[in-house]
């Protein structure tokens, strides 16, 4: 497999972890604000909105370290892979 196809696929991968405690979050509080507001008959989009900009805020705020630990790791792996890059034919 060509190196920029692995930092590609790690990339990704670092990508999707990263990503999915904000949109976990951002889901489920979306689906619990969404059933109370049926429940309820409340139609005012900030009941929705409201909460999910709390939750998510929490969310980064508690685990933004260990995203931006991620992006550490993902410069590190790609800057390791530099001289494999120069060394390698384009065409």
């Amino acid at each position: 497999m060509p190196v920029y196809a692995t930092v590609l696929r790690h990339a990704l991968e670092l990508l999707l972890l990263g990503t999915l405690p904000v949109l976990g979050t951002s889901l489920a509080v979306g689906v619990v604000v969404g059933v109370l507001q049926s429940l309820l008959q409340l139609n005012d989009p900030t009941f929705s909105l409201a909460p999910k900009l709390i939750l998510v805020f929490w969310v980064v705020l508690i685990l933004g370290g260990w995203m931006l630990g991620l992006d550490g790791h993902l410069l590190r792996v790609t800057l390791g892979h530099v001289s494999q890059w120069l060394d390698m034919r384009w065409s």
